[in-house]
């Protein structure tokens, strides 16, 4: 049988694997058997079950000591056999870290018996080192998803500012054509004003006045080409609408060509005299 001896300032946790008085129960235990069971496979079997489990925990200074319970059943059936009493367990001293310093087990006789100090030493070991690999796996990996997630929030951060400084700007743009549009309202609403306050119309042919009678002529001739055009197209819809035969039309047609012909050849004689592009 083995049994969990709390300090002082400690209490037994009862769970499935230990009861009231501190007895524990393992399969280990429960299927012990002397070809096949030793110390060192339930010290190992010990230190696995009560590192994800602890037996103990602490208590204020002073707290007194709760009544003994009666024994628990085992939860794995008839209690296991033992052949031969094991020699009492001393009590380990518990260092700063809060495991438990396993001491040398001897038999009766004050022999060393079949558990070595270097394997209880070994396995302690490789259990705190088991520990703290998971502590460091499960510190590197918030890490990890803090940076990806600081990573994610600087992206979003200079994307809003690129978003706010384009805003800005198109807001400048905005303001200046606005500003813009009311100059130009005003300027026109000025052009209104002085329009509405002349009492008669301008005259529409004295609006525009070449300089040089070179030019005076350059205007009639394409005024009049202009209006030949018109009167051949007019001709047409004529003929087309039945309104004259097609005689009339071919003689009215080739008299005003003529004259449009005359009048083309004067504009371009006087737009090479004037030096402009033909």
């Amino acid at each position: 049988m083995v049994f969990v001896k709390p300090t002082p300032d400690m209490r037994i946790k009862v769970s499935r694997h230990v009861d009231h008085n501190g007895k524990v129960y393992l399969p280990y235990l429960h299927e012990w058997t002397g070809a096949n069971s030793d110390l060192l496979g339930l010290i190992q079997v010990l230190i696995c079950t009560f590192s994800e489990q602890p037996p103990v925990y602490a208590v204020p200074p002073g707290t007194p000591q709760p009544q003994q319970q009666p024994a628990m059943p085992s939860p794995y059936g008839t209690p296991y056999p033992v052949s031969t009493p094991y020699p009492a367990m001393p009590s380990m001293p518990m260092p700063p870290g809060g495991s438990p310093v396993p001491q040398p087990v001897t038999t009766s006789g004050g022999s060393l018996g079949t558990l070595a100090p270097s394997l209880v030493r070994s396995s302690l070991l490789s259990a705190v080192e088991e520990k703290i690999r998971r502590r460091m796996d499960d510190q590197y990996l918030g890490a990890e998803i803090m940076r990806g997630t600081g990573k994610q929030l600087q992206e979003g951060r200079d994307k809003l500012e690129r978003m706010v400084k384009d805003l800005n700007e198109e807001k400048a743009n905005l303001e200046r054509s606005m500003e813009l549009c009311r100059k130009e309202s005003r300027e026109l609403e000025e052009e209104i004003n002085r329009a509405k306050e002349i009492e008669n119309e301008p005259d529409i042919d004295s609006a525009i006045v070449p300089p040089t009678p070179l030019y005076r002529q350059i205007v009639d001739s394409f005024v009049k080409d202009l209006a030949m055009a018109d009167i051949i197209y007019y001709l047409g819809e004529a003929l087309t609408n039945g309104k004259m035969d097609v005689d009339q039309f071919l003689k009215y047609v080739r008299q005003i060509a003529r004259k449009q012909f005359k009048e083309r050849a004067l504009l371009n004689k006087c737009r090479q005299k004037a030096g402009l592009p033909g």
